[in-house]
C-alpha cells in the first residue's frame, strides 16, 4: 500500500495500480487500498475499472469513503436509481450505521425526493437526535417545501449544537475518536481500523 502511494507521488500510476492490487491479494477486505486503487483507476481513464474495484470493496465491507466514490460515478453516468439502490442495500446490510442512513437521505434530498428524504432523515433524528447535519438537511427540506417556521426551527437546531458536520469515527484497535475517516488511525497508526 505504502509503496502504490509513493508511486502515486511520483506520477507512476500503472505501478501504483500494481502496487495497489499487490495490497489487496493480501488483504481484500483493505479499504484505504481499495479506495486509492480507484481513484489510480479513474486518473487514467478507465472509470469502469474503478467502479468495479469500488463496488467490490463496498460489498465486502460498505463504507463512506467507497460508498460517495460510487455514488460520484453513478451521478457522471446520469443512473440516480442505482444511487439509491447503492445507498439503501448499504442501509439494509448495516442498519446501526448512522452515518450510511444519513447518506441515504442527503442522495433523496439531492434528488428532490422530499418525502422519501423526510422519512429517512427522521429516522436517523430518533437514534441520533443531537446530530447537526440531519437538522441542517431537514431545515432544507421543509425550506424546498415553503414551511419556513419548520425549516427555521430544523436550523437553529443544527446551530446549537456546537459539534462538527464532519462525521465521527472511533478506531476499532485502539478506541480513539477522530472527526472523521482516514486510511490510517492517527492515534495507534493502525490501518483500516477507523469506523463511523
Amino acid at each position: 500500500y505504502e509503496r502504490g502511494r509513493a508511486r502515486v507521488a511520483e506520477g507512476d500510476l500503472v505501478g501504483a495500480i500494481a502496487a495497489f492490487r499487490d495490497a489487496l491479494r493480501v488483504q481484500p477486505d483493505f479499504v484505504p487500498a481499495a479506495v486509492v486503487l480507484g481513484d489510480a483507476y479513474l486518473q487514467t481513464g478507465e472509470p469502469a475499472q474503478a467502479l468495479r474495484v469500488w463496488e467490490r470493496a463496498a460489498d465486502a465491507q460498505p463504507g463512506l469513503p467507497l460508498l460517495s466514490r460510487i455514488e460520484h460515478q453513478r451521478r457522471e453516468e446520469g443512473r440516480p436509481t442505482r444511487m439509491i439502490a447503492l445507498y439503501q442495500s448499504a442501509a439494509a446490510r448495516q442498519p446501526d450505521n448512522h452515518a450510511i442512513a444519513l447518506a441515504l437521505g442527503r442522495v433523496y434530498f439531492d434528488l428532490a425526493m422530499l418525502d422519501e428524504a423526510v422519512e429517512q432523515l427522521e429516522k436517523v433524528e430518533v437514534r441520533a437526535p443531537d446530530l447537526p447535519v440531519i437538522h441542517a438537511y431537514l431545515g432544507m427540506v421543509f425550506e424546498q417545501r415553503g414551511q419556513t417556521a419548520a425549516a427555521l426551527d430544523e436550523y437553529r437546531r443544527a446551530l446549537r449544537s456546537l459539534s462538527s458536520f464532519d462525521w465521527p469515527h472511533r478506531c476499532t484497535a485502539c478506541h480513539a475518536e477522530h472527526a472523521g475517516w482516514a486510511d490510517r488511525c492517527p492515534s495507534c497508526h493502525r490501518w483500516n481500523t477507523l469506523r463511523p
